[in-house]
Order: structure tokens, then sequence, then C-alpha cells
């Protein structure tokens, strides 16, 4: 009977250990919320101020003395192409964010933009306007609009690249009906010009969700190949894990978010996908240095 005792009591003990390390995971992941924004927040802000610092040195480090006019014209053109950074404007929800990573370094987008870096040998502005909780609806009332204040919509000033991952958070939503989806997703992407990469919603399997999951995806691929877009095939590559494997190995502790493992993928198809649509070459994107945030706050989390 001791024995018995005994083993009952260390399997509470385990399973109380178990509860509390869950808990303090979980606690992490929603301290992410607030931390990744300001640190994203306070990056896009170092960014722009460093673009518009380029701007107002003409995209060069100075002009050299004692040169023609001419030459020195040439010169301005030759420095300001080979100083110009490839500006990356990233939209969507939590998931852009990076909530559920170990950091936002590890985020697709910083991932991305390493890969981007690391391949074209040319710096990388990335500006993260993303928000956590955000649906269709919140990208074209507050994130396009924003982009446009930002002067990044002009005509001549927009982005080497924009990627957009959206419809998460709709598909939890059943006020927000596929068509509903669709002709948001259609408005985004009319006001986006230049080079748009577009991503599958996930799966949501078990949940009874994935049907509207399928279902949206489908609906924002047609939108995505009717205005030109990339389409970076998030679901499918949910879909090729197996169900144990995608809830347990590439889920942060909510079981609702991506986590580190699950970013990386993530972020090496957005950049096969670019690299087929501009001409880059191949590149294992975890081979790319760690991404250096321009931000005092570099969030990180257990999650």
């Amino acid at each position: 009977m001791g024995v018995k005792r005994s083993i009952g009591y260390g399997l509470a003990g385990s399973s109380i250990l178990g509860v509390g390390v869950a808990a303090k995971r979980l606690f992490a992941l929603d301290r992410q919320r607030g931390a990744y924004r300001r640190a994203w927040e306070s990056h896009s802000l170092a960014t722009l101020k460093w673009l518009s610092d380029l701007d107002g040195q003409g995209g060069t480090t100075g002009a050299l003395e004692d040169r023609d006019e001419e030459n020195a014209g040439a010169k301005d053109e030759e420095n300001a192409h080979a100083q110009r950074p490839f500006v990356y404007v990233a939209l969507g929800d939590s998931s852009v964010q990076g909530i559920g990573a170990s950091s936002v370094e590890e985020s697709y987008p910083a991932r991305l933009a390493s890969a981007i870096e690391t391949a074209k040998g040319q710096k990388v502005a990335l500006i993260n306007i993303s928000l956590s909780g955000a649906t269709s609806e919140s990208v074209e009332m507050g994130q396009i609009p924003l982009m446009r204040g930002l002067g990044l919509l002009d005509p001549g000033s927009e982005p080497d690249l924009v990627t957009l991952t959206i419809g998460g958070n709709d598909v939890m939503v059943p006020q927000i009906t596929p068509s509903a989806y669709s002709l948001a997703i259609a408005r985004i992407l009319d006001a986006l010009k230049g080079r748009v990469l577009v991503s599958t919603i996930p799966s949501f399997a078990p949940m009874s969700q994935d049907a509207r999951a399928q279902d949206m995806s489908e609906l924002l691929a047609e939108e995505a190949r009717a205005h030109g877009a990339g389409l970076v095939d998030i679901r499918a590559l949910s879909q090729s894990w197996s169900l144990a494997s995608y809830a347990f190995h590439y889920h942060a502790a909510d079981m609702f978010h991506p986590n580190t493992q699950a970013y990386a993928a993530w972020a090496q198809e957005f950049y096969n996908v670019l690299a087929k649509d501009a001409g880059l070459r191949p590149l294992d994107v975890a081979s790319a240095p760690q991404w250096g945030i321009g931000s005092h706050r570099v969030a990180e989390s257990e999650a």
C-alpha cells in the first residue's frame, strides 16, 4: 500500500509540474503580443529613418571633389543604385509578427529578409506593419492606409516586395463570410503594386473550422492569380506533415500559432516562390545569418 501511495504521489507531482510548465509557456506566449509589437514598431521606425536619411543623401555617402558635372552625375547614379536597399513590407496578422517563435528574429519576415540579403548581396529594409489579431478587414482599413500615409504606395516609391499573410483570424470569425473575405482580399491586392506574395491559410485540422480555411484559401488563391500575385501555399505545406507532427512539432504552446520550426519552413516556402519569380539563386534559408533587427527592443520568449 505504501508503494502504491508513493507512486500515486509521484504521478500527481509530475502532473502538477507538467501543468505548471504549460501554464508558464502560455503566459510567455501571451506576453509576446505586446513585446513583439513594440519590437517591430521600434524596428520599423528605425528603418523608415534610415530610408529617409538615404533619400536626404541622394542614396550616396557624399560626392567626391574635383569631378566634372557629367562624371559626378554618373557616379552619383551608380552609387545610389549600389546603396539602395531592397524595401520589403510585411502585412498581416500575428503570424507575421512571429507570435509563437522564440524571438522576433525567428519570424518568417525576418528569416526571409536575411535570405534575400544573402542572395542579392543587398541590404534589406524590412518594414513590418502587421498586427496581432488582424483580419482581412484590419489590413484593408489599417495597414493599407498606413502604407499610403508613409508614401509606400506612391508611384515610383512602391516596395520591392510586399508579403501578405491574412485569414487565420477570419476563419475563426463566423460573421466574416468566405465571399466577404474574398472581396476584401481583392481590394487589398488592388491597392498593392509591384511584386506581391500572398500565402494561403494553414490547415486547421482536426478542428471543424478547417472547411472554412479550405474555402477561404481557394478564394484567396483565385484572387492572387487574378491580380498577378505570387502564391505561397502554406496550407499545402501544413498538410504535408502528419497530424501528430503538425500539432506537436510545428505549433506553439497555445496549439494555434506556429513555432520557430514552422516559421523557418514558411520562410523557405516564401523564398522559393520569390526566387523563381525574381530569378534569385536557390538558397537554404536556414543557412542565412540571423536577421539583425534594427531595434533596441529585441523581444524573446520561451514559448
